[in-house]
């Protein structure tokens, strides 16, 4: 008798003989809750161990979903589709839009396609193994998205008894995707902002004047979201302080994902508090964005400093499609998006200003210093070539 050791089964071998022929068979024995289970299956020689391990693994769930059925609190042939509806709902009740969108989407694209039918009672990591490899080819940062919900899924489905009784996903599959992830973040490239100073320059220059050049003063001068420059109201400002406070973004979430919620209440787009709990915060007010907010009467100070006909807080959408990228397009900047503006922001103060990482990271919002250092600080082309050779001078080389 052989034994061997995989993927932590135990597998035995022995022999059968029947009408003059002998058969071999692999088989594994275990004690589960009480209970000893053995499973076997065929095992000709030759037969790659892997094979005969995912054989008895499978063997082994469904015995293994036996014992437990008198435990269980739901149907144990509950569906991933099934449990996947009853994951949304729980979102809608205790998320913000923009994380339920996350959420529908992920499970949409990726974990119906790959597990939807089956009982979630019978899935094991290396079902899952195959979903992950597929993110993971489309980026990493697709990778965190779908493990994130993949992992809440099944924690859920635990909380709340939900046809099973242990985390179909081990331990071994978790270290394995932090280790993957934790490479990819350490050797992202750092790449330039996109946004020149003199970009910069010209921006303010074509915006002069307009309704939203206040959004262009919130984001390049005060590194603000797009969603939090949409939500500032006159009662945020405190002049006689020069400061703002930051308490609410303009979700850029459909109300179609959350009609049934008190998210979908009311006209214009959704109106949440900030991304992180930090996201609540206090920044200073620069003196050009104070003189530009004083043009505006008094009597006229109230509500949503920049917003629609109607007095509701502009969609993230048709900002960008109406007066962003028409403007990028008019001052041939390519490829650039509304958060790069909040990306110059943080890499001005850093790299040019000298500006600690802990405050930059306060006035950003940001929950954790790392994100700021990580992402934040990155190269703006002027001062990469205005640095470049002051080691040297610096030391008469």
């Amino acid at each position: 008798m052989v034994l061997t050791r995989i993927m932590k089964l135990v597998i035995r071998y022995y022999e059968q003989k029947k009408g003059g022929a002998t058969y071999r068979y692999a088989r594994h024995i275990e004690n589960y809750k009480g209970k000893k289970i053995v499973v076997s299956c065929p095992a000709p020689k030759g037969t790659p161990i892997k094979d005969l391990t995912v054989t008895l693994a499978r063997a082994l769930a469904e015995r293994k979903s036996g014992v437990d059925l008198p435990y269980l609190g739901a149907d144990p042939n509950m569906t991933i589709n099934q449990l996947a509806d009853l994951f949304m709902k729980d979102a809608l009740d205790i998320l913000k839009p923009k994380t339920i969108e996350e959420r529908e989407g992920v499970i949409r694209n990726w974990i119906l396609p790959a597990l939807g039918s089956m009982k979630v009672r019978s899935v094991r990591s290396l079902h899952i193994v195959p979903m992950l490899d597929k993110a993971r080819l489309n980026s990493p940062s697709t990778l965190e998205h779908v493990w994130k919900v993949v992992k809440r899924m099944f924690n859920f489905a635990l909380e709340n008894e939900y046809a099973i009784t242990e985390n179909p996903i081990t331990e071994g599959l978790k270290k394995k995707i932090r280790g993957f992830l934790a490479v990819a973040n350490a050797t992202m490239e750092i790449k330039d902002v996109g946004l020149a100073i003199e970009d910069v320059a010209c921006m303010f220059q074509e915006v002069k004047g307009k309704p939203y050049e206040i959004v262009f003063h919130w984001q390049l001068l005060c590194g603000l979201r797009l969603g939090e420059a949409l939500g500032v109201k006159w009662e945020d400002m405190d002049f006689a302080s020069d400061a703002i406070n930051i308490r609410r973004q303009v979700s850029g979430a459909s109300k179609s994902l959350v009609k049934e919620t008190h998210w979908a209440e009311g006209t214009g787009p959704m109106v949440t508090t900030p991304k992180t709990q930090r996201g609540q915060r206090e920044i200073p007010l620069q003196p050009q964005t104070k003189a530009l907010l004083e043009t505006t009467p008094i009597e006229e100070r109230h509500g949503y400093i920049y917003h629609t006909a109607k007095g509701t807080p502009v969609e993230p959408k048709n900002y960008r499609d109406r007066v962003f990228n028409p403007i990028r397009k008019a001052l041939g900047i390519p490829k650039l998006g509304t958060h790069d503006l909040r990306k110059f922001f943080g890499s001005f103060h850093i790299a040019q200003l000298g500006t600690d990482i802990i405050t930059v990271s306060k006035w950003m919002g940001h929950a954790n210093p790392q994100t700021t250092m990580k992402v934040y600080a990155k190269l703006i082309p002027e001062l990469a070539n205005q640095n470049k050779f002051q080691m040297g001078l610096a030391f008469g080389a």
